[in-house]
């Protein structure tokens, strides 16, 4: 399970070296630690639209809605 969450983060549950393999040879990556400051505002950026469209247009999605555990 892929997880894409408010703070522009995907969280992977799972084979997490299947999901590596696969994120490296679409050409991504390995970054720095991310840590979402405590304190902080969330805001919508219209240019990176088209990104977001494209990484959510190259696999086969499930969506679930939110649980209410989820807003926090």
């Amino acid at each position: 399970m892929l997880v894409y969450d408010r703070h522009n983060l995907i969280y992977g549950y799972g084979p997490l070296s299947e999901f590596e393999t696969i994120l490296f040879e679409m050409g991504l990556e390995e970054g720095q630690t991310v840590q979402v400051p405590s304190s902080h505002v969330h805001h919508y950026n219209q240019n990176f639209d088209e990104d977001e469209h494209r990484i959510l247009a190259n696999l086969p999605w499930t969506r679930t809605p939110l649980r209410e555990a989820d807003d926090d």
